[in-house]
């Protein structure tokens, strides 16, 4: 602004997102004052502002922006974990198997009781002559369990 005084002027405030006397502003690195973003996710600061990167693989959770050490502090970035095992395809791990969650990722675990095999193979039922849902033999025929693990009808 001008004035009648020496120099003839003011300044006024550094605008958000700066610092400074109004004659010389810098910005402010929001990253290091307010740490804003998820941890698993990248600040990056902007002349003014930052924004933080999409969240890391595995978590799910909105792109956080704007200017301003405030701003930061207030809209911090939240991530949450993805279930992948509950995406109605047992995360990827073969049918009849266990799919166990963890944070920001999951893990194909053995066959479920009952199957066996792995990952590699698939889980097949387990054949038995204990129980009528997998006895592989006919209703009118006798089943025997063999020694070496192998069902047979007769």
């Amino acid at each position: 602004m001008e004035t009648y005084e020496y120099p003839g002027y003011r300044c006024g405030a550094c605008h958000e997102g700066f610092t400074g006397n109004g004659t010389h502003c810098t910005d402010i690195d929001e990253c290091i004052f307010a740490n804003p973003c998820f941890s698993g996710s990248k600040c990056i600061n902007a002349v003014p502002g930052f924004h933080c990167e999409a969240c890391p693989s595995g978590y799910r959770g909105t792109v956080v922006a704007g200017i301003g050490v405030d701003h930061a502090m207030t809209m911090k970035q939240i991530c949450s974990d993805i279930d992948e095992c509950n995406d109605g395809n047992n995360g990827g791990c073969i049918i009849n198997s266990l799919c166990a969650n963890a944070m920001g990722s999951f893990k194909c675990g053995p066959c479920r009781s009952g199957f066996v095999g792995n990952q590699t193979v698939g889980c097949l039922h387990r054949k038995t002559c204990s129980s009528a849902t997998v006895n592989v033999c006919d209703v009118n025929a006798l089943c025997t369990m063999e020694r070496n693990g192998e069902v047979s009808c007769h």
